[in-house]
């Protein structure tokens, strides 16, 4: 083997590789589990060593490549990794805010068809129902226009445009009005004819939000075993249309 090419082997081999454009990853449950934006797919391979997850002692990106090493080439075959400055590191998934308060208080349960008591007391007004059925239609629209990856760089470049917008000098749980249009959303959901599945719930309430001021963040998360994806919004560390218990069983791997 020439001097050069064994040379530049040399270099890949110590090289830590980051993640391919439109590519995220977490680990969860001893697996590294990817999603391929570009072609809308989650993929996962067993990660080399013992445990099931990584420890707090290993959690930089060099020792994430080495669990992943026996899968490197397969990886960047596939598009997944490559082997250059570009992207994002492999432990970039461990930034992404871990949910620890709901912004309707502690015992908040699920959107997903269960409405409770959300919306008690809350006088709505034309201008927020209307709002709201042209957040659900907006979404409802992009779903079915839209791959995931486009719909992922929409969303990117508009919260790139906006900002955050959550009130500030003042904790998530106590913005009285983040949770007052999260409250009216969940009154109003019922009243538009559309099953319950998370992208759709969590697209609509952000468009909704975003017509009222508020723009939290979108949280992509996965497990491992048994195998589910799900996504719910997210300010700052506090839900807003998901438990604590549910979210809790998921890795966030993008966050929006």
């Amino acid at each position: 083997m020439p001097a050069v090419v064994c040379m530049l082997w040399g270099v890949r081999m110590r090289a830590t590789p980051r993640l391919a454009e439109d590519v995220f990853f977490c680990v969860s449950e001893g697996y590294g589990i990817f999603l391929d934006l570009k072609s809308d797919a989650y993929s996962a391979v067993r990660l080399r060593g013992q445990g099931r997850d990584l420890t707090v002692n290993d959690n930089r990106a060099s020792c994430i490549s080495v669990r992943l090493s026996d899968h490197h080439d397969e990886l960047v075959e596939a598009g997944l990794l490559v082997f250059s400055e570009r992207g994002r590191a492999l432990d970039a998934f461990r930034d992404i805010a871990r949910p620890e308060s709901h912004v309707l208080g502690p015992n908040a349960g699920r959107l997903f068809g269960e409405v409770r008591d959300a919306g008690t007391g809350v006088r709505i007004r034309f201008r927020e129902l209307f709002a709201f059925f042209l957040a659900c239609r907006r979404a409802s629209s992009w779903l079915r226009r839209w791959s995931m990856c486009e719909l992922v760089h929409h969303l990117r470049e508009r919260r790139a445009r906006v900002g955050t917008r959550l009130q500030a000098g003042c904790a998530v749980q106590n913005c009285e009005g983040l949770k007052r249009e999260t409250a009216i959303f969940r009154k109003l959901r019922p009243l538009y004819p559309r099953a319950y599945l998370c992208l759709f719930e969590a697209v609509a309430l952000l468009n909704y939000l975003a017509s009222r001021g508020h723009f939290p963040a979108c949280i992509f998360a996965v497990q491992a075993d048994p195998f589910g994806a799900h996504c719910w919004l997210q300010a700052d560390d506090a839900l807003l249309n998901e438990s604590l218990e549910y979210a809790g069983r998921f890795t966030p791997i993008m966050s929006i």
